[in-house]
This record gives structure tokens, C-alpha cells and sequence, in this order.
């Protein structure tokens, strides 16, 4: 039986072997299968986003937490270098910042009654100010949506090369899943 480097390398060999068959810089579609059970269902996420009523809202947050679990998935499992690795991540973190600066706006305009647009830092602030989420985690989600908005690629000033980690990744991550947290205590004292 094969320990996990020997697995490692026969799949690497593998896949520089499938490259090799369709040389064309990979625009020959080949038909690999995923592994099932990687990605949790969206169904999996709905049932934990259970602080979101507007279900179009909840479903669409839940496909992209699927994308998550998968750029995840990716990010630990493949040697992939330099800047194509930081893109990843880079679109891993954008994702975090969607994500969280959607549900923040989404309970902004919930918490203030308002059918327009009240923005990320506002609904950001009343959320402190009903002490649902702290001014640290306020912070960290500023930052997200900061990333999140280096998807507009005309506004940056400098390159992105050496700029994302698999650090900011993980940061990412756990900003996500406290502030997932904060909201679930939340709903369950009747705050939200």
C-alpha cells in the first residue's frame, strides 16, 4: 500500500501525463470526476446561514460558500506557485469580503428598515451598536470588504504580485466564521 508521498507523486505524474496528451495549453476539455462529499451541499449552507429569512438571498450566499469550500479544497491539496497561487487566494479572500459585506448590508437595511442601499460601514456600526458583533470583528470585516473591492481592477495603484498568503487566507476564513458565529448568538437571544 502506497504511504501519502507515494500517492502524491503518482497523482502529480499522472496529471503532467494527462497534460502531455492534450498539449494545446489545456483547451481540450478532458472529463476528470470531482470527488464527491469535498464540497458541503447548499442545502448544508442554508441550514447553517439560519439567520437569513430572504431565502433567494440565503440560497445565493450558500452557492457561493460552496466556491469556498472548494478554492479550500484547491489551496490544500495542489503546488501550485508564485502569482496563479496568490490569484487563488486572492479570489478566496475577495469571496470572504462578498460574503461578509453582503450579510452586513443585508441586516443594515434590516435593522434600519430601509429598502435602499445603506452600505457595508454603516450596517457595520449598527451592528456594533447593538453589541451583535465587537469593534475588532468590525474591523476585520472593513478589511475584507477592502479586498473585496480589488476585484475592480482599474482602481489599483500597484501590482499584486507578492501580496496575498495563504496567512490572509486563513485570516479570511476565521473572520468569516466569527462573524457566522456572532450572528448565530444573535438570532438565538432574539437580537436579529
Amino acid at each position: 500500500m502506497e504511504n501519502k508521498e507515494e500517492q502524491e507523486k503518482r497523482i502529480s505524474e499522472l496529471l503532467c501525463k494527462l497534460q502531455e496528451c492534450f498539449p494545446n495549453n489545456g483547451k481540450q476539455r478532458t472529463n476528470i470526476e470531482f470527488p464527491r462529499g469535498i464540497l458541503r451541499t447548499a442545502n448544508d449552507f442554508r441550514n447553517e446561514l439560519n439567520f437569513i429569512e430572504n431565502k433567494v438571498f440565503k440560497t445565493n450566499l450558500a452557492y457561493h460558500l460552496m466556491l469556498t469550500d472548494f478554492y479550500s479544497w484547491f489551496l490544500n491539496r495542489f503546488n501550485i506557485k508564485l502569482t496563479a497561487k496568490e490569484m487563488i487566494i486572492k479570489e478566496g479572500i475577495c469571496l470572504y469580503g462578498n460574503i461578509c459585506g453582503s450579510i452586513a448590508e443585508y441586516f443594515g437595511k434590516k435593522i434600519l428598515d430601509r429598502k435602499d442601499r445603506v452600505g457595508v460601514k454603516k450596517s457595520l456600526t449598527e451592528l456594533v451598536n447593538l453589541k451583535i458583533i465587537d469593534n475588532d470583528l468590525k474591523k476585520e470585516i472593513r478589511y475584507l470588504w477592502g479586498q473585496r473591492n480589488k476585484e475592480h481592477l482599474l482602481s489599483l495603484k500597484v501590482t499584486e504580485y507578492n501580496v496575498y498568503s495563504i496567512d490572509k487566507y486563513n485570516k479570511a476564513v476565521l473572520t468569516w466564521q466569527n462573524f457566522r458565529n456572532a450572528l448565530k448568538k444573535a438570532k438565538n437571544e432574539g437580537k436579529i
